[in-house]
């Protein structure tokens, strides 16, 4: 049965107005300008972020990266986490709470880098500077010992970043962690239109403008702005977290299609009745899947 609060939350994010601004044309106009200027200052760890670990801002090229650790935990392993926010939207406190608490949970450090943003940047600027990221991580650590983790477009971001390792022939992380993934930027499923209806948060149109943002006038199949259409062969095994109250929850289940005929490895949770992103949200819900993703993480 549906938590209270899972109810609550639900309705909160439809009090908010947030998918009716982001739906029309000259709200969503306002909010990408808004997004442009917030991305273009330095960025600092968000207020109301329940943040227990140590916590610390580098530059890497460039790019803002912080770097989350347990004090006095030791591992072998790290976590590379792709934030969330339609590409457009700087991370959030529950992005930073929800990584400190992986961190907490299971002693495995985290690097999390604030990546360049639509619309004053695109997504061919974004997958190399990556890729010099993981290479540095990898001075350190071992392939299998990288997890690789994202939400919403970060987890896009995090599956397309594995299939451009694979076209590479660069060695693939450990384990890939998708929670509520956007992997086809189209939009075009005709399934989506039901779970429209049902989603309180995401919106067709507002996410077809962030797309058309971040593909910056290219082809929105092409794998690195859709990884539904890239090649999955030879990726790491994958982890993915839906839920069904979702818009997002029909590409997974193509996802999942598309993983088992490629002979991926796919392990796939989906909770019925949960919103866009919900182990990122503070219900009993969120608490089980958690637990759930640290168990992934840390074995």
């Amino acid at each position: 049965m549906r938590s209270f609060m899972s109810v609550f939350a639900a309705g909160v994010l439809r009090l908010t107005g947030y998918k009716r601004k982001v739906n029309n044309e000259r709200s969503m106009a306002r909010y990408m300008e808004k997004c442009r200027r917030r991305s273009a200052k330095p960025f600092s760890v968000p207020k109301f972020s329940n943040v227990r670990v140590n916590v610390n801002k580098e530059l890497f090229e460039g790019m803002e990266i912080f770097l989350f650790k347990k004090e006095g935990a030791q591992s072998d392993k790290v976590l590379l986490y792709f934030h969330g926010g339609g590409y457009v939207e700087q991370p959030l406190p529950q992005h930073f709470s929800f990584v400190g608490e992986m961190v907490n949970r299971t002693g495995i450090p985290a690097v999390f880098p604030v990546y360049p943003k639509a619309p004053d940047h695109t997504y061919k600027e974004n997958y190399p500077l990556q890729l010099e990221l993981y290479e540095k991580i990898l001075e350190t650590h071992s392939p299998e010992n990288v997890i690789i983790a994202g939400d919403s477009s970060g987890g896009g971001m995090a599956l397309a970043f594995a299939e451009y390792l694979a076209k590479k022939n660069l060695p693939q992380p450990g384990k890939l962690v998708l929670l509520s993934p956007w992997v086809d930027i189209n939009m075009d499923n005709p399934e989506l239109k039901d779970y429209n209806r049902r989603d309180p948060s995401l919106g067709i149109n507002g996410l077809k403008t962030m797309a058309k943002a971040w593909a910056g006038g290219d082809d929105l199949h092409y794998y690195l702005l859709s990884p539904l259409y890239g090649d999955l062969t030879g990726l790491a095994d994958i982890y993915l977290f839906i839920g069904t109250g979702e818009m997002l929850c029909a590409d997974a289940r193509k996802l999942r299609a598309r993983a088992k005929q490629q002979g991926v490895k796919i392990h796939y949770y989906e909770y019925p009745k949960m919103n866009h992103v919900f182990p990122l949200y503070p219900i009993p819900e969120a608490d089980i899947a958690k637990a759930t993703i640290a168990d992934i993480i840390s074995n």
